[in-house]
């Protein structure tokens, strides 16, 4: 019976860790999956969820430390609970996949932000909350996710959105189980949210919203001009999204690389499983995607002590940008993606687990501002690659004469003519292409101007996006 207790304990203690790496990647297959590129009601799960997903971090106006931590952590794993239990029944009620998607966007954006400022409280506390063990345990309990994927449509979302109810409740009796556990509602709303982030919140998700239905409705040549203006309207707009005070008084050089994360994460997640689906099927999704994904994540949380020991911290972001562009490199020289991918997703690990690290430990920001600057600035940069992409695409077939409409086929599990399939490999080497220019400059620019970091007080070992 100990055992089993034991095994149960060790189970429920690494299911954190498990959602932080999963949350922000594995719903875009499962809401993918169930669209069938026909009609709109199929995709609106995947919109919701991708939205929600997105912005949802614009509605905070600060991160709450202390208890009031708990009580975003708890909100979001409640939420996250509710959202996969009802995306269980999502089988026989097609219409619970967009609840499951709303609530599943919201719990993916405030579930890692609360998770590391709580990690930050207890480890200022002496308790540590992440051991290596419970990240052997969360990889593992990843791999489950994976097999889940692996079984088939309907059978493979089913079983993954029960495996994650299991997961949520699990992360609950853990949290609940930390020492200095407390919950605070009293003034939690007006502490958070203001005017200013609803309204942000609520234009991003419209245009997102809109840049999703347009391709529906527009067709002529004529039309795609006003689709391709939607979209530059939306780059200029989060380009011009005046960032919060706190934000300001930070390095610039970090500022962009942790937009440039941002950027590439959107590449990884959303453009990658797009990009797989539409070339070698949706079946394989889980294997050219998931799995190389999750396996440079591993190589990540290996390989980043060494690293730094070797090169430093003020060097390090050099080294990673670089890593990052051969990776991207890679998606050039090989027809499959997987080893590209597994690349940048290695890389891009460690520069999110490095940046976690560096914004809990900035002297500039109030302690409640800091993870929630970095969120927000890797959100804009995901953003911003969204509404570059979408740029691209409608340029794309503008050029080839193409309907606007096809921009639908190019970005849902739908087979694709061989144009369209020309279509979405030149944009792939023009994503390939700007990425690269980006991260390299952005190197360079880190070796020129080198930004003077404060080593952090606690490691903390830091989940993924």
């Amino acid at each position: 019976m100990s055992k089993i207790k034991d095994f149960l304990r060790f189970f429920s203690r690494s299911t954190p860790f498990l959602l932080g790496n999963t949350l922000s990647f594995l719903p875009y297959l499962l809401f993918l999956n169930y669209s069938d590129g026909l009609t709109w009601r199929s995709l609106v799960p995947f919109v919701l969820f991708y939205t929600f997903r997105m912005t949802g971090i614009f509605l905070l106006r600060a991160m709450p430390t202390g208890v009031n931590s708990y009580t975003l952590l708890m909100i979001a794993i409640l939420l996250g609970c509710g959202g996969s239990l009802v995306g269980t029944l999502g089988f026989m009620f097609p219409s619970f996949y967009k609840v499951a998607a709303l609530a599943l966007g919201l719990s993916a954006a405030w579930f890692l932000p609360a998770k590391l400022t709580v990690d930050q409280e207890e480890a200022a506390t002496g308790y540590q909350t992440l051991k290596p063990a419970y990240m052997v345990g969360g990889i593992l309990l990843a791999s489950v996710l994976f097999l889940t994927l692996s079984v088939g449509s309907v059978a493979g979302r089913t079983f993954s959105f029960a495996a994650y109810t299991i997961f949520y409740v699990a992360s609950y009796h853990t949290v609940t189980h930390y020492p200095h556990f407390d919950l605070h509602f009293a003034g939690f709303r007006k502490r958070l949210l203001q005017a200013k982030q609803v309204g942000l919140f609520t234009g991003f998700l419209l245009l997102l919203v809109l840049l999703t239905l347009l391709p529906d409705v527009v067709a002529s040549w004529e039309s795609g001009l006003i689709l391709m203006a939607t979209c530059i309207i939306f780059v200029l707009l989060v380009l011009l999204t005046a960032p919060n005070s706190p934000q300001k008084r930070l390095p610039r050089g970090l500022v962009l690389l942790t937009g440039a994360n941002g950027m590439v994460a959107n590449f990884l997640f959303l453009f990658g499983s797009l990009y797989v689906s539409t070339i070698e099927g949706a079946s394989q999704v889980p294997m050219r995607v998931f799995l190389p994904y999750i396996l440079g994540m591993v190589l990540g949380l290996l390989l980043r002590p060494l690293l730094l020991a070797r090169v430093g911290e003020t060097r390090a972001p050099q080294l990673l940008l670089l890593g990052q562009v051969v990776g991207l490199l890679l998606f050039l020289l090989f027809p499959k993606i997987s080893w590209g991918l597994a690349v940048v997703s290695l890389f891009r690990s460690m520069t999110t687990a490095w940046l976690n690290d560096v914004y809990q430990s900035q002297p500039t920001l109030p302690e409640n501002q800091r993870l929630l600057a970095k969120f927000t600035l890797q959100n804009k940069g995901s953003l911003l690659h969204q509404g570059i992409l979408l740029v691209m695409l409608s340029g794309l077939l503008l050029l080839k004469g193409l309907p606007q409409s096809a921009l639908r086929i190019l970005t849902t599990y739908t087979a694709a003519s061989l144009q369209e399939k020309a279509v979405l490999e030149m944009a792939k080497d023009l994503n390939v292409a700007f990425l690269v220019i980006a991260l390299v400059a952005l190197a360079i620019d880190w070796h020129r101007h080198p930004v003077t970091l404060t080593k952090p007080t606690a490691e903390q070992s830091s989940q993924e996006k």
